[in-house]
């Protein structure tokens, strides 16, 4: 059985090094994200989901807010969680989160392969492909 909890980094610093081990693994280990581009000047502004299994962080997200803009991003979850529909609980938590913000519209930034999974939860895709980090990338965004 799955728990997820949503947090404030500052608030549960024994939790910090768990979720960047799951990022770790899914982008820098599987996606080969540059060690230094996966951490940056937005975790300790955000706020992080961190979903947890028999004591162990299996998928992780992050919220910065700005004014009435959240940006959702560094969503990861384990390989061997995938496709049990962990990664789409994670993400309506997430945009029920930003409704509690008062937010009025988020965004984020897809990799192409995964682009359905964000529409499928009322995603819209706009502008023209990017790379980020050297994979292929689509700026989405979902009004409140």
């Amino acid at each position: 059985m799955q728990k997820i909890i949503d947090y404030k980094m500052i608030e549960y610093p024994q939790l910090w090094e768990k979720i960047f081990k799951v990022r770790f693994e899914v982008f820098v280990k599987e996606q080969s994200v540059p060690i230094e581009l996966e951490r940056d000047e937005f975790d300790k502004k955000s706020y992080h989901m961190a979903v947890i299994e028999n004591d162990i962080v299996i998928g992780t997200l992050r919220v910065y807010i700005d004014n009435k803009k959240a940006k959702i991003g560094r969503v990861a979850l384990i390989k061997e969680k995938r496709g049990q529909e962990i990664g789409k609980e994670m993400m309506k938590r997430a945009i029920e989160f930003s409704k509690m913000k008062k937010v009025q519209k988020i965004v984020l930034d897809s990799q192409t392969y995964i682009e359905k999974f964000y529409s499928d939860l009322g995603f819209i895709s706009y502008g023209d492909i990017f790379m980020d980090a050297g994979i292929p990338h689509i700026h989405m965004e979902l009004e409140l």
